[in-house]
């Protein structure tokens, strides 16, 4: 069982999203961002309200990212956010090998990945691109040059 300040099973960000919106973010069980946008600029989007939120109130202490679809690119974006909790409608099988490859690597920030259903991969060239590459660092800043956003 997942928990939120001691006794508040986390259950929100594993609900159906709402029509026209492809990724929400939650506080525990407080939405505090939905977007909708192809690829991975959500994410993106994601991180820069994640800079204005944490000026006001501080960092999450229970990050629940909730997309519909993630591949390896997406959980890493996920991870940069500080997200505890991933859920994705769709997620490839390279995605979750890929979390569990970070939650060995950084216990500290461990991430408890869920899913609806998974596939190998996803169809896409970020995720036949990254397929063998494991060096975090690359991945983001190659991830920013795509995405047109090479000075955050």
């Amino acid at each position: 069982m997942n928990t939120f300040s001691g006794s508040l099973e986390l259950t929100a960000y594993k609900k159906t999203l709402p029509e026209r919106t492809s990724l929400c973010l939650f506080n525990g069980n407080e939405l505090i961002f939905s977007v909708y946008g192809k690829w991975l600029m959500p994410l993106f989007e994601a991180e820069k309200f994640l800079a204005d939120y944490e000026a006001k109130h501080g960092k999450p202490e229970n990050l629940c990212v909730h997309d519909t679809s993630a591949g390896k690119a997406a959980v890493l974006l996920m991870f940069r956010l500080g997200a505890k909790y991933i859920h994705a409608d769709l997620m490839s099988e390279l995605a979750v090998d890929f979390a569990d490859c970070l939650n060995r690597k950084y216990p500290e920030k461990q991430m408890q990945v869920s899913f609806g259903r998974t596939v190998p991969r996803l169809l896409c060239q970020t995720e036949t691109f990254f397929e063998k590459i494991e060096d975090e660092g690359f991945m983001y800043a190659n991830l920013r040059q795509r995405a047109g956003l090479e000075d955050f």
